[in-house]
Formats: C-alpha cells, structure tokens, sequence
C-alpha cells in the first residue's frame, strides 16, 4: 500500500512540474538526420509560436525554408520562383529540427567590439561575453546581436528538383550577400550538441533577420560594434 501511495505521490508532483522552466534551451530532430537526408517535420511550429516569449532558429521541413523567432516575432521564409518571400503565419508548417526557449528574461544590451573575419573567432567572442554576464557556458544559450555587418552571407533552403538524386540539402537552397547591413542576429550557443543543433566543429547556430526574411548565416566578418543580448531564467 505504501508503494502505492509513493507511486500516486510521485506521479501527481510530475504532473504538475511544467515540461521546461521557462528559459530553458529545448531542441527537437536533429541536423545529423538532415545530413542523411531525413527532411520530415518533427516539430509544429503553429503550436510553439501560440506560445509567448518564442525565440527559435531552424530549417523548415522539406528543405521548404527557414524559421527564425524572436522574443515572439515570427519570420518564416520560403524561396518563391527564385525570390524570397516570408510569412508570419504558422498553420500547417513545421521544422525539421528546431532549437528554442521561452525565455522571459533578456540581459540589457550591452557594446561588443569585433574584429573578426571568421565564424570561430566570432563564437569565441560572444562565448567570452556571455561568461562576463554570468552566463554559463557548460549549458546552451540563446543571444542576439544587433548592428551593422561588413559581410554576412546566408542561405535560405530549397526544395531539390525531384529525381535529382542530390544529396547536399543546400544544393537548391537561395544564398545571399550582405555588405555593410543593418541586421539582427539570433543565435543559440552550445559546447556539446555538434550534430544536433550546431555544426560539427561550431559552437553557435546563427540566423539572421534581415528586413522582413530570415536566413541561416554560412560566413560572417565583424568588425564593428554590436550589441549583444543574452537570455536566462
């Protein structure tokens, strides 16, 4: 009998603990798959962005485009006959992976000076920020930066003609240059989810807000200062 009322106890407190503290880093599907060429959507993107306080980057299914949200803005966008078009309206679309946090809380932007022509020294600097802000680096963590860029080139993905027998995913995909353009920059950190939500060897994946479209950026030179922001719980 006691174990019975341990077991009810127990499963009464997990109903109420809510899945993810409010802040929290959670991540669905993974980049690996889509490397192997598995596109399908794991994760109901409508669902999520019902939700307050959305910040999200990741590639819609199908190679179909790219999602970016922010602090609940949403940016979804396709490539349309070679042109980019973006919609906020989420019914019906999904991810194929999909990092996110519904952090409530910001840290106030503060300067950051870069003199960088390179993703890794890039991530190194907003690694070194983030630990002056308390911010643990042992854990995934969401930021942005906002400013001017030098150069920002990004992809938005593609669906691969049908038949083809292509196997990069981003072979289809729209790709873009920015020079010296005023941007917001959404990035998720991690030290240990290579494959995952970060590429093999990188420590940040990084969108970008551009106007009304988002992106996934392949290369990035700062030189500039920012502002940089990071969320907590």
């Amino acid at each position: 009998m006691n174990n019975i009322l341990k077991f009810w106890s127990l499963a009464s407190l997990a109903f109420l603990i809510p899945s993810a503290i409010a802040g929290e880093v959670q991540f669905e599907g993974s980049l690996r798959k889509m490397h192997h060429g598995n596109y399908e959507g794991k994760v109901d993107l409508h669902a999520l962005g019902n939700k307050a306080n959305l910040t999200a980057v990741g590639p819609l299914e199908e190679l179909q485009g790219e999602f970016t949200a922010y602090k609940s803005q949403i940016y979804a966008t396709h490539v349309i006959n070679g042109q980019l078009e973006s919609t906020n309206n989420l019914t019906g679309l999904k991810a194929s992976f999909l990092v996110w946090t519904y952090a409530e809380k910001w840290t106030k932007p503060t300067p950051i000076q870069f003199d960088a022509d390179n993703l890794e020294t890039i991530e190194s600097k907003i690694e070194a920020a983030a630990t002056r802000k308390g911010i643990s680096t042992d854990k995934p963590f969401s930021f942005a930066l906002k400013g001017t860029v030098d150069e920002l080139q990004y992809h938005v993905l593609s669906p691969l003609p049908v038949g083809s027998g292509e196997k990069n995913h981003k072979a289809g995909a729209f790709v873009e240059t920015l020079q010296n353009a005023e941007v917001i920059l959404v990035g998720f950190y991690s030290k240990h989810h290579a494959g995952v939500f970060t590429h093999k060897g990188a420590r940040i994946h990084l969108h970008v807000l551009n106007r009304v479209h988002t992106g996934h950026v392949d290369a990035l030179k700062l030189n500039k200062q920012m502002e940089i922001e990071f969320s907590y719980n």
